[in-house]
């Protein structure tokens, strides 16, 4: 994908964190050695809806953690984040279904997980005044230890094309040190471009640092990031 805005449409921006904004359309793997910040990173990519000058929607398929941990981790990491802009396909077995959070028994069950993400990203769409809907899958890591790495990136391909199709913005967690290599090189090729993240080389106050692969003006070097 080229870096033109899809239709036009304003690119995504975020906030305080070192990323330059991003066309919409677009789509980023966030994965690195240090697995953690990688994954709070991902969220807060998408929790920055709320800090955009226009309405945006954020839309998050949980596999490990359950809606209600991870809104209020959203909370946390944008002071502005309210739950009424958000939801959530939760596979961590929780059992709640309403008109924001959609559960999923197991992370194995891909095919509810894509039909439940449709149905919420449809109905975020719908109520936002020009639909503008950020999607983060966190994380791709536990989908791959109960799925065929093909269903999984067609999977990857399907959340893709969706956000391609309706101008918004994606973002896929992944713990590379899970798996073998194989497996991120296989989902890279369905995404934009990659965020990689690192523990800081010294004890400084930064939870991690960063540096972004696929885009243009983006940074190229390790940066340091803050999330709080």
């Amino acid at each position: 994908m080229s870096d033109t805005p899809a239709g036009g449409a304003a690119p995504y921006t975020f906030g305080d964190l070192p990323v330059e904004p991003i066309p919409a359309g677009s789509t980023v793997l966030v994965a690195g050695e240090q697995s953690t910040a990688a994954e709070e990173l991902a969220v807060a990519l998408v929790a920055s809806a709320a800090a955009a000058a226009q309405p945006e929607g954020a839309l998050f398929v949980s596999t490990d953690t359950g809606a209600e941990t991870l809104l209020t981790a959203c909370g946390r990491l944008q002071p502005t984040f309210s739950p009424e802009i958000a939801s959530v396909v939760d596979c961590s077995g929780a059992d709640r279904d309403d008109e924001e959070v959609a559960t999923v028994a197991a992370p194995s069950d891909l095919g509810g997980i894509t039909t439940r993400f449709a149905a919420l990203y449809e109905s975020l769409f719908d109520r936002l005044d020009d639909g503008r809907v950020r999607a983060g899958v966190v994380g791709l890591s536990s989908l791959a230890m109960h799925v065929e790495l093909r269903s999984l990136l067609r999977f990857t391909r399907t959340v893709a094309g969706r956000v391609d199709i309706a101008a918004g913005f994606g973002v896929f967690a992944l713990d590379p040190t899970a798996h073998h290599r194989q497996v991120g090189q296989t989902l890279g090729q369905a995404v934009d471009g990659r965020i990689e993240v690192r523990e800081p080389p010294d004890a400084s106050a930064a939870d991690g640092e960063l540096r972004v692969r696929g885009f243009r003006d983006q940074p190229r070097e390790w940066t340091a990031f803050s999330l709080e």
